[in-house]
């Protein structure tokens, strides 16, 4: 799992790509509580490799028990990259509703921006800054 973490003004974006495993969990979990409590927390995790978590030794059963626990330290989470098998499991819990979901990390970025615009700076780092030309005579 590749986690990739940027903060600005106040708001962070955490974004894990690659396999999601228990391991990865526990780090992604580690990082989300050294976060500021104040600051708006936006999280974007691949489920494209969610089977082999499934058939794992923690199950669906305990990703989406990591995924609840990352929700109450007041996270917004998208998956992306989920199968159709993995959103039937989420909407058969009634869960579909807590956690955003996209069919790409491009995807995922898009809708992060139309819901919250600041993401765009926090995504792509800071706006450059235009060099200053001299006025041509």
């Amino acid at each position: 799992m590749n986690l990739t973490i940027n903060n600005s003004s106040g708001l962070t974006l955490l974004v894990a790509e690659g396999t999601i495993d228990e391991a990865s969990l526990n780090e992604i979990s580690r990082e989300v509580e050294k976060l500021s409590t104040t600051s708006e927390k936006h999280m974007l995790l691949d489920c494209s490799c969610s089977n082999a978590l499934i058939y794992s030794r923690i199950g669906f059963s305990g990703f989406v028990n990591r995924l609840l626990y990352l929700k109450s330290k007041q996270a917004n989470i998208t998956l992306f990259g989920c199968d159709d098998q993995i959103k039937k499991l989420f909407r058969l819990l009634k869960l579909e509703q807590l956690f955003n979901f996209s069919p790409t990390l491009d995807e995922a970025y898009l809708s992060l921006h139309q819901s919250s615009p600041a993401m765009l700076a926090v995504a792509t780092g800071p706006a450059p800054v235009p060099s200053a030309k001299p006025a041509s005579v």
